[in-house]
C-alpha cells in the first residue's frame, strides 16, 4: 500500500529574544546594496531594495511614488505591479512578498508576464517599516525575520539639556527626520514623513509655525543651512537640490554633483558644501563641492575628493572656524569619529585624530569652538573638549553629554546643537512609538504558500 504524502509544513512562529540589530555597520551594508544599481531604468525616481526574480531576466524595485515594480534589464523599462506598495520578494512558490500599510501580503504571480494571477493575502500585521529601511526581511527559502511597529513611527521633537530635562519643540509626535537649526537658532529644519512621502519643513522656533518647503514623491532629507540661513541645501531623491528657507521660492536642481552625494555641512564662509558618496572602488568618500553664490539663487561646482579609502565615511562635518572635518569611518572595523585638516582644494594630508574611543557617528561642532558632540552606538550624546596646539587638534577624553537616549534611526543623525553648545534639539521614541528589541521568526512561509494553493487558500 503506498504510504500518502506528507504534507508540507504549516508556517511556524517563533518569538525570537534576540535585540535587533541598529547599528550603523548593519545599516550601511543595506544603504551599499540598495545604491548598486541592476540596470539603468528608462524613467526618474527614486528606486531602492532591488531583487532578482526566479526567471534571472528581471528584478523587482521600488519607488517613492508607491509602486512596486518589475524592471527588464534588456530593455531598461519598468512594470508597475502593485500600487501603494514597497519591499517586493518572490518566492519558488510563485508568490510575491510584498509589504503595504504595516502588513507583509503574498500575492501569485506569473513571473513570465510579470502579473498578478489572484487576490493576496495577509501574512503578518504590525510590521515596523520606515521610508528609510524596513525592519523585515525574507530569505528565498521561505524564513521570515520582523520586528513588529508600526508604519508611521511616532517621535517627540524636544530639547534637551545636559542635566536631561526635556521640553517639547512640536506638541504632537510625528514621523520626524534629521532636524538641523539654522546658524542663529531661530529656526528648525526637518523632514516629515507623511503617507510614505517624506518632505522637508522649517519650523519658527519664536512664532511656532510650520512651513512646507517640498510638495514632492521623492524622499527630500538631509537639509544644510547656507551660513546666513537663506537657503537650505538637501537631498532630493536621487539628486541635490536646493530651495528658499523661507518657502518664497522652488526647488532647484544643484548640479552637478553625483546622483550618489550625501550633503553634511556648509564652511563658515559659504564657499564649500561638504558631502559623502558611493565609489564602486573604495566604499563611501568624503568629497567637497565649490559653492556659487548669484542674488537669489546657489551653484556647485565641480566635486573634489576630500578623503577617499577602503570602508565606509560618513558626516563631513566642517568645524566653525574651517580648518578641520570631523567624520565618522569604519577604517578599524567599528564606526569611530576622526578629525583632519580641512584642506578642500586637495585631499586630506598631513594628522589625523580619533575622538571617539567606543565607537561613534555623526559628528557635530559647538559653535563655541570648544567642544566636538556626536551619537553613541547606542543612541546616546558624547562630548569631547579639544585645543589647538599648533596644527595639532588635541581632544580630551569624551563623556556623556546625557544619558538620555535618542530615537531609533535606520542611519542619520536624531539631533543638533543650538548655537551657544547650552541645548540640543533632540528626536525621542514616543511612549507608544517605542519598538521592539527583539526579533521575531516566521519559518516555512513559502510551504505554507503552497499548502493554502492546494486547499483553495484556506
Amino acid at each position: 500500500m503506498k504510504s500518502p504524502t506528507p504534507s508540507p509544513p504549516k508556517a511556524t512562529s517563533i518569538d525570537c529574544r534576540c535585540r535587533a540589530r541598529e547599528n550603523k555597520s548593519y545599516c550601511s551594508k543595506q544603504l551599499l546594496r540598495n545604491a548598486l544599481p541592476t540596470s539603468h531604468p528608462t524613467d526618474a525616481g527614486w528606486h531602492t531594495n532591488p531583487t532578482p526574480l526566479a526567471n534571472g531576466r528581471s528584478a523587482t524595485d521600488w519607488t517613492s511614488q508607491g509602486s512596486l515594480r518589475v524592471l527588464t534589464p534588456n530593455t531598461g523599462k519598468l512594470k508597475t505591479v502593485v500600487e501603494n506598495a514597497t519591499y517586493g520578494r518572490y518566492l519558488a512558490s510563485g508568490y510575491l512578498v510584498y509589504y503595504q500599510g504595516g502588513t507583509l501580503f503574498a500575492a501569485p504571480m506569473d513571473a513570465g508576464r510579470l502579473e498578478l494571477t489572484g487576490p493576496a493575502v495577509p501574512l503578518v500585521d504590525g510590521v515596523s517599516y520606515s521610508i528609510f529601511g524596513q525592519d523585515f526581511d525574507l530569505s528565498a527559502s521561505g524564513t521570515l525575520v520582523y520586528r513588529r511597529g508600526t508604519a508611521e513611527t511616532n517621535r517627540i521633537l524636544a530639547w534637551l539639556d545636559s542635566s536631561g530635562k526635556i521640553e517639547r519643540v512640536l506638541p504632537k509626535p510625528g514621523n520626524y527626520h534629521t532636524p538641523r537649526l539654522s546658524p542663529d537658532g531661530k529656526r528648525l529644519a526637518l523632514s516629515v514623513e507623511q503617507e510614505g512621502q517624506l518632505n522637508l519643513w522649517v519650523y519658527d522656533l519664536s512664532r511656532e509655525t510650520m512651513t512646507r518647503l517640498t510638495f514632492d514623491t521623492q524622499p527630500q532629507f538631509l537639509p544644510n543651512w547656507t551660513p546666513d540661513g537663506e537657503f537650505l541645501a538637501f537631498r532630493s531623491g536621487d539628486t541635490l537640490a536646493w530651495t528658499r528657507s523661507d518657502g518664497s521660492g522652488k526647488v532647484e536642481p544643484l548640479a552637478p554633483a553625483s546622483g550618489d552625494a550625501n550633503p553634511w555641512s556648509f564652511s563658515a564662509d559659504g564657499k564649500w558644501l561638504a558631502c559623502w558618496q558611493l565609489d564602486p572602488h573604495t566604499g563611501f568618500d568624503l568629497w567637497t563641492v565649490p559653492v556659487e553664490r548669484t542674488p537669489g539663487a546657489l551653484r556647485l561646482g565641480r566635486p573634489q575628493p576630500l578623503l577617499q579609502q577602503k570602508g565606509s565615511q560618513f558626516a563631513p562635518a566642517i568645524s566653525p572656524d574651517d580648518r578641520w572635518v570631523a567624520y565618522d569611518s569604519d577604517e578599524l572595523g567599528r564606526y569611530e569619529i576622526y578629525v583632519v585638516p580641512f584642506s578642500p582644494q586637495v585631499p586630506a594630508r598631513g594628522g589625523k585624530w580619533q575622538v571617539s574611543n567606543e565607537g561613534g557617528g555623526v559628528p557635530i561642532w559647538s559653535h563655541n569652538g570648544r567642544e566636538l558632540f556626536y551619537q553613541t552606538t547606542d543612541r546616546r550624546i558624547q562630548v569631547a573638549s579639544y585645543t589647538i596646539k599648533g596644527d595639532s587638534f588635541v581632544a580630551e577624553k569624551p563623556r556623556f553629554w546625557s544619558g538620555q537616549q535618542l530615537a531609533a534611526m535606520v542611519f542619520y543623525s536624531g539631533f543638533d546643537v543650538t548655537p551657544d553648545g547650552k541645548r540640543v534639539v533632540v528626536l525621542l521614541d514616543a511612549e507608544d512609538a517605542k519598538p521592539e528589541t527583539h526579533l521575531r521568526l516566521l519559518l516555512n512561509v513559502d510551504s505554507e504558500l503552497r499548502r493554502r494553493a492546494q486547499v483553495g487558500g484556506k
